[in-house]
């Protein structure tokens, strides 16, 4: 997942990915800006269990941080989603985005 913070509506937003796993310290600061890759807080958790039907499938929870930010009155994500099969996309439920300035 990649974000991007403005201060006024009409700025052309600049996307920068998430720190993901392992670029985090135990207090929640980014390690190094450099090593952000977009990837959740914890570990990705994969699943083969495919499916058409919203109940055949295992959602699983994902969690993105960055603190420490500049302030910003706006924001954007973009979510980017892999799938090894074409007939089966990812699938998204109870999108939640909560961002704090």
């Amino acid at each position: 997942m990649i974000f991007a913070i403005l201060k006024d509506v009409n700025e052309k937003p600049i996307y920068y990915p998430f720190p993901g796993n392992g670029n985090i310290s135990g207090d929640g600061r980014t390690l190094n800006i450099s090593n952000n890759n977009g990837r959740p807080d914890l570990p990705l958790k994969l699943t083969s269990k495919l499916g058409f039907q919203s109940e055949e499938l295992t959602f699983i929870d994902y969690e993105f941080t960055i603190n420490n930010l500049e302030s910003f009155k706006y924001f954007s994500i973009k979510l980017i989603g892999a799938s090894t099969s074409q007939t089966y996309p990812p699938r998204l439920r109870d999108l939640r985005i909560i961002a704090l300035a």
